[in-house]
């Protein structure tokens, strides 16, 4: 089940844990379209962050969930594998995946979500 998330900015859609009974496992994806302004769709932006975040609870850190999110958009998105790049406006190494045209970024955004970007490099016209 999707549903329209707290902010009205996102879907958000919950990735259940392989724990049915430890819902603070759960991850809570959201996610949008890019657009260029030509209305055609150039990539998707997703903040992903566990349920049982808290600021004093390490154990749901984005940096943990970071790590854990390579595994699986790698199974979503196969070929290339992640590694790690410099990127010149964060102060943190950010994962990068590249197959063909598309561009998966994942870098933290604060304590709670991991950011990834989705972009269709031919589209953007900046590359």
């Amino acid at each position: 089940m999707v549903i329209q998330s707290d902010d009205n900015k996102y879907v958000s859609k919950t990735l259940l844990s392989k724990d049915p009974d430890n819902t603070a496992d759960d991850i809570e994806m959201l996610f949008d379209g890019s657009f260029n302004e030509n209305n055609i769709m150039t990539g998707m932006d997703h903040k992903f962050r566990y349920l049982g975040w808290s600021i004093w609870n390490e154990e749901y850190n984005a940096l943990k969930l970071k790590e854990e999110l390579i595994d699986t958009l790698e199974k979503w998105y196969p070929r290339n594998s992640f590694f790690k790049v410099k990127h010149s406006k964060l102060n943190e190494k950010i994962y990068l995946k590249i197959d063909g045209n598309r561009q998966i970024k994942m870098y933290t955004e604060n304590t709670r979500n991991v950011i990834v970007k989705i972009e269709d490099l031919t589209q953007n016209p900046d590359y």
